[in-house]
Parts: structure tokens; sequence; C-alpha cells
């Protein structure tokens, strides 16, 4: 599954792949939603393709994943992500939402990619307060990607405050 022929039509079905697997999700109007983290395999990476998958996605065509109320996707520095949105509710008050947080895994020495990934929007509050988290010496190359970490703070005057941080990284070599 994963493909033109079969697609994936949930971001559960996408978490439920084995390790590995290269995970395809189409461009197109329909938001791929979720309410808790997408967490990846070993080796396991996430691409946004056209709907017809011969290319990659781009831009607004690029397939989004929207978490309600729960960090984004949770990665080793073995996965990689392309071509995707992600989105947070915005309006939760759990500090710890983050879109993208990425652990060290055991071989220590693999670093993450993070390529035209879109993470948050920073006009209706589908942001989160940490756009990605590092954490434990995790490495990531990150290119060709917008970081927008807007939180609604909840206020009456439904205006939109900069999160505390883009990057968020815990023993790490930044």
């Amino acid at each position: 599954s994963g493909t033109y022929n079969n697609p994936f039509t949930s971001a559960e079905q996408a978490g439920n792949a084995p390790v590995g697997a290269n995970i395809w999700l189409a461009s197109s109007s329909t938001t791929y939603k979720m309410d808790r983290p997408l967490i990846l395999k070993e080796d396991q990476s996430i691409t946004g393709r056209s709907s017809d998958f011969k290319q990659n996605a781009s831009g607004s065509d690029r397939p989004t994943i929207k978490f309600e109320d729960s960090d984004g996707i949770v990665m080793d520095s073995s996965n990689d992500l392309a071509h995707i949105q992600i989105m947070g509710s915005g309006h939760t008050e759990n500090t710890s939402n983050t879109g993208v947080i990425i652990n060290k895994n055991n071989d220590g020495n693999e670093v993450a990619q993070i390529d035209d990934v879109k993470i948050g929007k920073t006009n209706n509050g589908d942001g989160y307060i940490i756009d990605i988290k590092m954490k434990n010496g995790a490495k990531a190359y990150i290119s060709n990607s917008t970081l927008n970490s807007y939180f609604y703070d909840g206020g009456g005057d439904n205006d939109f405050n900069d999160a505390t941080y883009n990057i968020y990284a815990t023993r790490n070599n930044v």
C-alpha cells in the first residue's frame, strides 16, 4: 500500500507500515488527521507525492498531516521526511506540543533528513510551541523547509504569539 493503485487513506495506515518502508502520501484536498503522534519505525521515510504518484509534491500541493492536540511526527535519526506539511491544532495548553521530535537512534551515526517540509502556519494558529525538537544527541539535516512556530494564546484579542522555539535541541551539537 501507499502506491497509486493502493494509496494510504489515513496517517494511521502509514504508521503501521513495516520497518524500512518508503511511505508515499498523495497530494490532495484531503487532510490526513491524527489525534496522537505518528511514530515512525526504523529506516522509514514519508514522502509527499503528486496525486498520480509520478513526482514529488511541491508548494501547496504537498499532502498535509494535521495533529489535533498532540505532538506530530516522532522519528529517529534513521528516518526521512520530504515534501509534506505538518500542522498542529495550535490551541492546546500542552506546552510540549511539538511538530517533529527527533530521537537519537542506537547507531548514533545516522542523520535524519528533512527536505521541503512545512511545519505550522502563521496566520491561523495551526502551529506548534516547538517546530522541531532534537533529543539526546540526535542529528538532522534540514533543507528547503519552512518552520512557523506560532501558537494561539487563547486570549480575547485573537492574536498569535511567537512560540518559544523553531528548533529546540537537547544535548546536541547544532
